[in-house]
């Protein structure tokens, strides 16, 4: 009865006009000002990325490469003592899965219409998580090495095809040097 009563209350509180607008114009605020806080780092489900993963798994990922690659340049035939570096434009993507919805509220002379989309979550070991579709890896800059014989075309050439064909990249993103010698 009392929440009836709550009800009707606010419902002739806001039958004029002038006070009507003034509750959408406040509904309005409110829903911008929580969108803004789902977007904000740390607070709601809005970012699409895993903030403390990214940073682990991009950084194993490069490391990963390099060492790869460092064995692979280190068994051609005169690339002797190698070191290799291998540089990322991007730390790659996150695609999650995402919920839409669409609502709309027809008046008397105005139609609106609101939609709400946010990430699908699962139940994971530590917590809520997104449901993630797809990861697109990082996009590779260029790989420099530096080997006992990067001095040789010959050595050049096979370590540049290796990158080549182990990577995709083409032969302007790869840069083989000489290692100093220690005399």
């Amino acid at each position: 009865m009392e929440l009836k009563k709550t009800f009707e209350r606010i419902r002739t509180s806001f039958s004029a006009p002038e006070k009507r607008n003034r509750l959408l114009i406040l509904v309005g605020v409110i829903g911008v000002l929580l969108l803004l806080l789902s977007e904000a780092p740390g607070i709601g489900n809005g970012s699409a990325e895993p903030a403390e993963a990214d940073g682990d798994l991009f950084s194993a990922l490069q490391e990963s490469t390099q060492r790869q690659l460092q064995k692979l340049i280190e068994n051609v035939d005169g690339a002797g003592k190698t070191l290799v570096m291998v540089s990322f434009e991007t730390n790659g993507e996150y695609d999650f899965a995402t919920d839409k919805k669409t609502e709309s509220a027809v008046g008397e002379r105005t139609t609106e219409s609101a939609r709400e989309e946010s990430v699908v979550l699962v139940d994971g070991s530590s917590g809520d998580t997104g449901l993630l579709l797809k990861t697109v890896a990082p996009t590779i800059r260029g790989v420099a090495v530096v080997c006992e014989g990067g001095g040789s075309v010959a050595v050049k050439r096979e370590v540049t095809e290796i990158i080549r064909a182990a990577l995709g990249i083409g032969r302007e993103k790869i840069h083989v040097a000489k290692m100093k010698s220690d005399k």
